[in-house]
């Protein structure tokens, strides 16, 4: 019983004790795909609002 957890172990202890820094293999290991993980899509909706921030003075400045 015990060489058959060894063996499951040594089989699986790379996917266990990974980086936890790394984001995205952390997303990875929680099961997202790239790009969908929620800091990925924090990133995105922060470029977004500062491109629509950019656009709005930009609309105003050519209004007047």
């Amino acid at each position: 019983m015990i060489h058959r957890w060894r063996k499951e172990f040594q089989a699986n202890a790379a996917g266990i004790f990974h980086d936890k820094r790394d984001p995205k293999q952390k997303a990875h290991s929680q099961g997202y795909e790239p790009g969908e993980s929620p800091d990925d899509l924090k990133q995105i909706i922060g470029e977004l609002t500062v491109r629509n921030e950019i656009l709005k003075k930009a609309s105003g400045l050519l209004r007047k």
